[in-house]
C-alpha cells in the first residue's frame, strides 16, 4: 500500500508547488503575453499616481474616448481631472472585470472616478479561439466560475440537466462550453505555455514590441484608416439607423452574470474610494442594458438618436459601433458635459 501512497503524495506536492509558483507568476505579470494590454499595464504601473480618472471598456472606449479633450473641458469647468483610457479592443465582460481587479487592487492614491462601459457578457467562444492567449489570461477562478454557471444556468434558474448536453444549431452544447472554460482555467492556473514563450524571447533576444498607445500617451487610439464608411458597411449602418429611428433601443436590465460581474467591479471601486459611472457608447444596437444600482450609479447612455443626433452623423462614424476621430471628440465632449454636472452636484470624498 505504501508504495502507492508515497508516489501519490509526492505527485500532489508537485502539483501544489507548481500551482503556487504559477499563481505567483500570474499575480506579478498578469498580462505579459497580451499585446497592447501589457504595455498599457506597464505604463499604468509606472505613472498611475498621475491619474484620478480611468475609462475601462471595449474598442468603443479605446477608439472613442479622448482623455485630452475630457480633461481640458473638466478643467475649464472647475472640476479638473487627469484621466487615462484603459480600453482594449474586444474587452467584454467578464474579461473587463479581471483587468479592473488588477487596476484597482493597488489603485492610485488620487483615484476618484471609474468609468465602466456596458458590454455584452461573452460566455461562449463564438468567433474567438478558445485556447488563445487572449482567452487564457483572464480565466482565474472567479471568472471561470462565472462563465461556467452562465453556460449551465444562463438565467440563474434551474435547468434540466439533459439540456446541458443538447447540441445547439449554431454551436456546441452548454456542457461542452462549460468544460472548455474549466480546461482553460487549468491552463491559466498552471501557466502552461507561458514559460516557453518567455524563454524564446530571452533565448532568441526578441524584445517585446512596444505598442503605440496614443499621441498624448493617454491610452486613446483612433480607428486606423480614414474612418469613412463605404459599400456594405455604409448600407448596414443606414439600415440599422433607420430601424432605431422607428424603434429606439430598449433599456433593459443587465443580464444576470453581467450584473454579477459589474457588482464585483463596483465593490472594488468603492473600496478604492472611487465612484463608478456606467457608460453606454452610441451604437445602433437594439437594446441598452442598465445596472440594477441605477440611479445610485450614474448611467451615461448615448444610444438615443434624438438626444445625441451629432453622434450618429455619417462623418462621426466608422461603422455601427465605433466613432471616427471627429466622432470621438464629439462623444468625449458629451461625456464631459454630463460628468461635470455629476461632479458638481455630488462631490466625491477620498478615502
Amino acid at each position: 500500500m505504501m508504495r502507492f501512497i508515497r508516489p501519490a503524495i509526492l505527485t500532489l506536492i508537485f502539483f501544489a508547488a507548481l500551482t503556487l509558483v504559477a499563481g505567483r507568476i500570474n499575480r506579478s505579470d498578469p498580462f505579459g503575453e497580451v499585446p497592447l494590454l501589457r504595455d498599457k499595464w506597464a505604463y499604468w504601473q509606472e505613472n498611475k499616481e498621475e491619474f484620478d480618472t480611468v475609462f475601462i471598456g471595449t474598442s468603443r472606449v479605446i477608439r472613442g474616448v479622448m482623455p485630452s479633450v475630457f480633461d481640458r473641458m473638466t478643467a475649464e469647468a472647475g472640476v479638473p481631472t487627469r484621466s487615462y483610457n484603459f480600453g482594449l479592443d474586444g474587452m467584454f465582460p467578464p474579461e473587463d472585470a479581471y483587468v479592473t481587479e488588477h487596476l484597482l487592487r493597488d489603485p492610485p492614491k488620487k483615484l476618484r472616478w471609474v468609468f465602466i462601459e456596458m458590454g455584452v457578457f461573452l460566455g461562449d467562444f463564438d468567433g474567438r479561439p478558445a485556447k488563445s492567449v487572449r482567452s487564457i489570461y483572464w480565466h482565474d477562478w472567479p471568472r471561470t466560475w462565472l462563465t461556467f454557471r452562465n453556460a449551465l444556468w444562463p438565467k440563474k434558474r434551474a435547468v434540466k440537466w439533459k439540456r446541458w448536453f443538447e447540441q445547439k444549431e449554431d454551436g456546441p452544447s452548454a456542457m461542452s462550453i462549460a468544460m472548455t472554460h474549466l480546461e482553460i482555467f487549468v491552463i491559466h492556473s498552471l501557466n502552461i505555455g507561458r514559460g516557453s514563450t518567455k524563454w524564446s524571447r530571452v533565448a532568441l533576444m526578441r524584445p517585446i514590441k512596444q505598442e503605440d498607445f496614443g499621441v498624448q500617451q493617454d491610452g486613446f487610439l483612433p480607428i486606423p484608416g480614414d474612418g469613412i464608411m463605404r459599400g456594405e458597411m455604409l448600407a448596414r449602418y443606414e439600415k440599422e439607423l433607420a430601424e432605431r429611428r422607428t424603434t429606439p433601443a430598449r433599456v433593459v436590465p443587465l443580464r444576470p452574470y453581467s450584473q454579477e460581474s459589474f457588482d464585483r467591479m463596483l465593490g472594488l471601486a468603492e473600496k478604492a474610494g472611487a465612484r463608478v459611472i456606467f457608460l453606454g457608447a452610441p451604437t445602433t444596437g437594439e437594446m441598452s442594458g442598465h445596472p440594477s444600482q441605477e440611479p445610485e450609479v450614474p448611467v451615461f447612455d448615448y444610444r438615443d438618436l434624438k438626444m445625441y443626433p451629432e453622434l450618429f452623423e455619417k462623418d462621426a462614424r466608422t461603422d455601427t459601433a465605433h466613432m471616427s476621430p471627429k466622432g470621438a471628440e464629439l462623444f468625449t465632449r458629451r461625456i464631459a458635459e454630463d460628468f461635470i454636472k455629476v461632479a458638481k452636484s455630488q462631490p466625491t470624498t477620498k478615502r
